[in-house]
């Protein structure tokens, strides 16, 4: 199944806190996800949070963290922020 991804905010304001570099690697990572033919979004380290509007967040790496809210009926990836581990936590 393939997915959409939708920004929840312009591209500029979700990726405000990554360096381009960073951004241009959780591209490619929520690419990937969204057209995997045999994965689910879910099964991408992909975890419910309770801390974020969100709602869920994607493991980019060691040190990226994208919150996202995954719309099954639509197929749509609900992007709203990409930030570094360690400024989150």
């Amino acid at each position: 199944m393939v997915y959409a991804i939708n920004y929840e905010n312009s591209v500029n304001d979700v990726f405000e806190k990554v360096e381009r570099q960073e951004r241009d690697y959780v591209l490619s990572k929520l690419y990937e996800v969204a057209r995997a033919e045999f994965r689910e979004p879910w099964e991408w380290d992909y975890r419910r949070v309770s801390t974020h509007p969100a709602g869920a967040r994607l493991r980019v790496g060691d040190e990226l963290r994208v919150f996202v809210d995954v719309d099954e009926s639509n197929e749509v990836i609900g992007v709203h922020e990409a930030a570094r581990r360690e400024n989150l936590y």
